[in-house]
């Protein structure tokens, strides 16, 4: 696992803008201006840019990897 965090920038959000129009990314729900795209979830919050990615494999669906790094998403946008 993962977790960046930075300040939201020109380049974080051109970033954010290019990648969350990418095919293969999905909207976080219940987390706004977010995207789950191959194993990373990206938010921004308030004045904070979030990576957070899980770096190993799973065995099946993609699904429990984006189910559970949006969990953990969640989680911590509310503590931003």
């Amino acid at each position: 696992m993962f977790l960046g965090l930075s300040k939201v920038s020109a380049i974080a959000k051109e970033d954010f803008a290019a990648n969350s129009k990418s095919p293969t990314a999905e909207k976080v729900p219940g987390l706004k201006k977010s995207f789950y795209d191959t194993g990373t979830v990206t938010f921004i919050k308030g004045k904070s840019f979030v990576n957070l990615q899980f770096l190993g494999t799973i065995a099946g669906d993609d699904s429990v990897v984006a189910e559970a790094l949006g969990t953990l998403a969640k989680k911590a946008a509310k503590r931003l």
